[in-house]
């Protein structure tokens, strides 16, 4: 939970007034963000995040993302269990570059 705690310790500066007229008491306010995902979007997102491929940034926002989720309730703890990376999920690499967790998939043997 360190990145979510770190982002949230943040000020955003609204935007031209958009959402709060400013004075010059309150020229800083923080809007929460809410993200709205089902079930099988999760999954989907889990297989690219999880990766060792991807971005340490992505990974460690979707890990804290399923920590949080696994927190919240027994089922959640369970559901996330299918939070996997693509390779685990397809049994092969399709990254041109593996991390040689799982064998890499090629055209010509398949």
């Amino acid at each position: 939970m360190k990145l979510v705690e770190r982002a949230l310790s943040f000020t955003i500066r609204a935007h031209d007034g958009q959402y709060r007229k400013h004075d010059k008491d309150t020229p800083y306010v923080f809007h929460p963000m809410v993200d709205k995902r089902n079930f099988r979007n999760l999954v989907d997102m889990s297989h690219q995040r999880k990766c060792t491929r991807a971005y340490w940034e992505y990974r460690q926002l979707f890990n804290d993302y399923e920590q949080a989720l696994r927190n919240y309730s027994e089922e959640w703890n369970t559901l996330c269990n299918l939070f996997i990376p693509k390779c685990e999920y397809f049994g092969f690499c399709k990254e041109n570059k593996t991390c040689g967790r799982k064998p890499k998939f090629n055209l010509d043997t398949n």
